[in-house]
């Protein structure tokens, strides 16, 4: 009897670890191919690491550039921060643009905003990923991996007091870089940045 119990229980055991081996070895293979930069990867630094305040009313104000490429990618990048936030902060407003900071803060004072988050682009690399950029360009040199850095600067609307900053920075895979656009990598870096800001509750 107590070999029949000891055969059930490592064979339990053994069915145990059987089953949950796929999605573990899943889950380290993953880790490691975007640790390799063979899939689309990001990096996130926050100069704080608390969460914010249950249920914040949040103004996204982006500064104008007088690039007038770089600021409509400025424009895509703060659409896609109020869409990343909305699911986690529901009282978050539309996207607006101002000339300066003191603009923006107005914009985030006159919607009672809590706070005012300004979406800065750094790097739009968009190198050649697909057959259409080759035709067009034909430079071996543009081929290769996107590249995204932003910085994301979080104020208090009432006095204007920098609370954080953030900074990321997406690249596409090796394996993963046809037909992708850098705004892509943001999408995954804002979802774990929105649930840092949540926090606990």
């Amino acid at each position: 009897m107590k070999r029949f119990s000891l055969v059930m229980g490592c064979t339990f055991m053994l069915f145990s670890v059987v089953a949950c081996m796929p999605s573990e070895i899943y889950s380290e293979t993953e880790r490691y191919a975007r640790d390799a930069r063979l899939l689309d990867s990001f990096d996130l630094y926050r100069t704080g690491n608390w969460g914010l305040p249950k249920d914040p009313a949040i103004s996204v104000v982006r500064v104008q550039s007088s690039n007038i490429e770089a600021d409509r990618y400025s424009a895509q990048l703060a659409d896609t921060m109020v869409g990343g936030l909305r699911s986690y902060f529901p009282h978050i407003h539309e996207a607006r643009s101002a000339k300066n900071f003191n603009a923006a803060l107005t914009m985030a004072r006159k919607e009672r905003a809590d706070y005012l988050l300004v979406p800065q682009l750094l790097v739009y690399d968009d190198a050649i990923g697909d057959w259409k950029q080759w035709r067009e360009s034909q430079e071996i040199s543009e081929v290769g991996r996107d590249k995204i850095k932003i910085t994301l600067a979080l104020y208090t609307a009432a006095t204007g007091g920098l609370v954080e900053n953030a900074y990321i920075e997406g690249r596409s895979g090796w394996l993963t870089f046809i037909n992708s656009d850098p705004a892509d990598l943001l999408y995954p870096a804002i979802e774990e940045y929105a649930q840092q800001l949540y926090g606990n509750h």
